[in-house]
């Protein structure tokens, strides 16, 4: 009897020994899951501030670029494309003549309308001392 009654209380401590790693594990790996989801959570929410910056940010330059089209074309002067090209930009110089000439000679009847693009081509070729740059700067 008295073997029997240690026998048992050697099983229950090992059930009690197994139910509480058990329960350890288990809770260990709802603690790692938890966090899994909280950095995934932050990650999207990260992602989707940068994707909205990012299209906010574009749509302010398209504001600035149509405010500057539509005020140029206001005053009665609009920009054209080699105007365009031509012009100091903040994140590049000016073309050279010659490549926005070669530019709007590819362009022409595809990006380009083949009449304006000759009408600009005349443009080009008549201004020698290229003074049609300085016209936005």
């Amino acid at each position: 009897m008295r073997r029997t009654l240690i026998i048992f209380i050697n099983i229950v401590i090992i059930g009690l020994i197994l139910f509480f790693i058990l329960r350890y594990a288990d809770d260990r790996a709802n603690e790692s899951n938890r966090g899994s989801v909280a950095s995934f959570e932050k990650m999207t929410m990260t992602t989707e501030q940068i994707i909205a910056n990012y299209l906010q940010d574009e749509q302010h330059l398209c504001d600035i670029w149509a405010n500057y089209v539509n005020g140029s074309a206001d005053a009665g002067t609009p920009m054209t494309a080699e105007d365009a090209m031509s012009s100091n930009r903040s994140y590049r110089a000016s073309l050279s003549q010659e490549y926005v000439r070669n530019e709007i000679e590819k362009g022409k009847g595809k990006q380009f309308d083949p009449k304006f693009a000759d009408i600009m081509l005349s443009m080009i070729d008549e201004d020698k001392e290229y003074k049609m740059h300085d016209r936005f700067d």
